[in-house]
C-alpha cells in the first residue's frame, strides 16, 4: 500500500511540473529547449520509419 502511494505522489509532482512549464513560459517558443522536452515528454515509441509516438507526461500520445 506505501509502495502504491509513494507512486501516485511520484506521478502527481511529475504532472504538476508538466503542467507549470507552460507558466513559466510567457513568450511563445520558437527554438528548441531541452528542459521543456524533458518536462513533457515521458517517453518515444518508434514502431517504424513511418510510425513515431511520443507520449506525454500526462499520457497523451502524439503521433509524428
Amino acid at each position: 500500500m506505501e509502495a502504491e502511494i509513494h507512486d501516485k505522489n511520484s506521478r502527481r509532482k511529475s504532472i504538476e511540473h508538466y503542467l507549470s512549464l507552460p507558466e513559466e513560459r510567457k513568450d511563445a517558443t520558437t527554438e528548441y529547449d531541452v528542459r521543456l522536452w524533458h518536462g513533457m515528454v515521458e517517453f518515444v515509441t518508434i514502431y517504424s520509419k513511418d510510425d513515431i509516438r511520443f507520449t506525454m507526461k500526462d499520457g497523451t500520445e502524439i503521433m509524428a
